[in-house]
C-alpha cells in the first residue's frame, strides 16, 4: 500500500509541481493521514489561452469533489459518497482537475485508486489497468459476450473481497 500510494503522489506531483502554487512537497502528502491530514487548500491552475468559463468549469469540479471528500468525512452522513463522474472533449482540463482531486484527497488522509479502461493512460497517471481489478481479457483472443465477461467478473469480486472493498 505504501509503494503504490508513493508512486501515485509522485506521479501526479511530477505533473503539477511546475502549475500549482504552494504544492507541498511529496513527503508531506506521504505522511498524511486521516487522524493528521496535511492542510492544505489548492486552487486549480488556469492554462494559457484558457477561457474564464473553462476556468470556472475547473473550478467548479473540484469544488464539487473537495466537498463530496469533505462531506463523507462528517459522521452525520447518511449516504455513500457517489461516483464522480468527470468527462470533456480532448484538452478541456480533465487530467489536470483529477491529478489536484487525487493529491487533495492523499492530502486528506483517503487512500486513493485511480483506473483507466486504457493501460496507456493507466500508466501515465500512475494508477492501474481495469483488468486487473475485472477479470477482463484484454486481447481479442480471449474475447466473449459481453454478458459472459460481465458474471465471470461479479463471480470473481465474489470470490476476492479486497476487490470487492477496493470498489466500494
Amino acid at each position: 500500500e505504501e509503494d503504490r500510494k508513493r508512486s501515485l503522489v509522485v506521479t501526479m506531483h511530477h505533473h503539477l509541481q511546475e502549475i500549482v502554487p504552494n504544492l507541498p512537497s511529496v513527503e508531506q502528502f506521504i505522511a498524511s493521514s486521516l487522524d493528521q491530514p496535511l492542510i492544505w487548500n489548492p486552487t486549480m491552475p488556469n492554462a494559457p489561452l484558457q477561457s474564464q468559463q473553462s476556468a470556472m468549469e475547473q473550478t467548479r469540479a473540484f469544488n464539487t469533489f473537495a466537498q463530496v471528500l469533505q462531506d463523507y468525512k462528517q459522521p452525520s452522513r447518511k449516504y455513500n459518497v457517489p461516483f464522480l463522474v468527470l468527462a470533456g472533449p480532448p484538452g478541456s482540463g480533465k487530467t489536470t482537475v483529477l491529478q489536484l482531486a487525487t493529491l487533495y484527497a492523499i492530502a486528506r488522509g483517503f487512500t486513493v485508486t485511480l483506473m483507466s479502461i486504457t493501460s496507456e493512460r493507466a500508466r501515465t497517471l500512475g494508477g492501474t489497468h481495469v483488468h486487473i481489478v475485472f477479470p477482463i481479457p484484454v486481447n481479442n483472443a480471449t474475447s466473449q459476450h459481453p454478458q459472459i465477461t460481465a458474471r465471470h467478473c461479479i463471480n470473481s469480486l465474489h470470490r476476492d473481497p479486497a476487490k470487492l472493498v477496493l470498489l466500494q
